[in-house]
């Protein structure tokens, strides 16, 4: 009698293995996607942790929620708690806060297969969300800001976005003299320029199905 069954989450490392009840685990048909995909909808839902009302203007604010995003089944990080700030927050501590949650909501919303797999593994991916959590400034920020900029392929830039980035300060230069106003330049540049529409509609579209 099976009592449970051994996941294993592909491309992650074995040490997130876990054991889970049969019950949790149903075969992989249409009804059953269409159900699990609903589900998720609703936990990102219930959260509450969608995207600020400050970020709605970045263009990977429309494709956070689209499916085929290089996250997978990794769920949203929370944009709000990433700008919010405590009592007597400078104008500088705001800031930081926006850019954090912007470049958090750029790596959400990129399209499956636009980043090097070789470089940017799950592991990594996990290691940077902290990375850009902890930035304490202009520096640490524009050095997480180009991690994720030179780890997307080229062919997810569309060209003119792609021909402005290159018009940008070189990496050395942008790390060596990062202002919270250059971080912002750079992140808008970014975000314009890669084609977030590639791997799939979004969810929205979807129709839900009667359960």
């Amino acid at each position: 009698q099976v009592n449970g069954y051994r996941v294993h989450y592909k491309e992650w490392s074995s040490r997130f293995d876990e054991w889970v009840d049969i019950l949790r685990v149903v075969e992989p048909s249409e009804y059953n996607i269409e159900v699990q995909t609903e589900l998720l909808d609703e936990y990102f839902e219930a959260r509450g942790d969608g995207v600020p009302s400050s970020l709605e203007g970045m263009a990977a604010a429309k494709y956070v929620n689209s499916i085929n995003r290089e996250r997978g089944s990794a769920p949203l990080p929370n944009f709000s708690d990433a700008i919010s700030v405590g009592p007597g927050a400078t104008i500088e501590d705001e800031n930081t806060g926006k850019l954090k949650a912007g470049l958090l909501l750029i790596e959400a919303a990129l399209p499956k297969g636009s980043v090097d797999p070789s470089v940017w593994t799950p592991e990594k991916a996990n290691s940077w969300r902290s990375m850009v959590c902890n930035a304490t400034g202009p520096g640490s920020l524009m050095g997480a800001l180009l991690v994720l900029e030179t780890s997307i392929l080229a062919d997810f830039y569309n060209p003119q976005g792609y021909y402005l980035l290159q018009c940008l300060q070189t990496p050395w230069r942008a790390q060596n003299s990062a202002s919270m106003v250059s971080v912002a330049l750079r992140m808008s540049t970014l975000d314009r320029a890669i084609k977030f529409f590639d791997a799939g509609t979004t969810r929205g579209g979807r129709k839900k199905r009667n359960r």
